[in-house]
């Protein structure tokens, strides 16, 4: 009986260890996704980053075209995002981040704070293959759940 339950409360204990994601890895899987499939403008390179404090999200945005340098930082309280969708266009996806009323995405441009409750980013299309729409859905669950935060289910 003994060896049972130790062999019960080992499978417990790392569990999530042996079948699932670390915090660290999950971040580092929805940065190397984000990054990689951010819509390109042709003509206008830009650098697209991503990262993560105790806290939050952040989507730092950089291009120079015709002399000018255009620069945002997006940042979004992970634990109070409400609802991820995907929405197809034309040419690109857009991932619509939104968070619960009264808290507030901070968009820095040209050294002004703008708050606002929904966001997006312009991704390139190829993001729909692989099944990475519902991969990214899903990591993003696991991420806002380890921040002590829940999504919205979509019926």
């Amino acid at each position: 009986m003994i060896k049972k339950l130790a062999i019960v409360l080992l499978v417990l204990m790392f569990g999530n260890t042996l079948y699932g994601q670390t915090l660290e890895e999950t971040k580092d899987w929805i940065k190397e996704k984000l990054e990689t499939f951010r819509y390109q403008e042709p003509g206008f390179p830009n650098v697209f980053t991503v990262s993560f404090d105790d806290e939050n999200i952040t989507f730092h945005f950089k291009r120079t075209s015709y002399g000018s340098t255009y620069e945002t930082e997006t940042t979004i309280p992970v634990k109070e995002m409400q609802q991820i969708r995907f929405s197809e266009n034309k040419n690109t996806v857009w991932i619509v981040f939104r968070v619960k009323n009264g808290k507030d995405i901070k968009y820095l441009y040209n050294q002004k704070i703008e708050l606002k409750n929904e966001t997006n980013l312009i991704m390139d299309k190829d993001i729909l293959n692989d099944d990475l729409e519902e991969r990214l859905k899903k990591a993003f669950k696991s991420l806002i759940s380890s921040y002590g935060g829940s999504l919205e289910e979509a019926y």
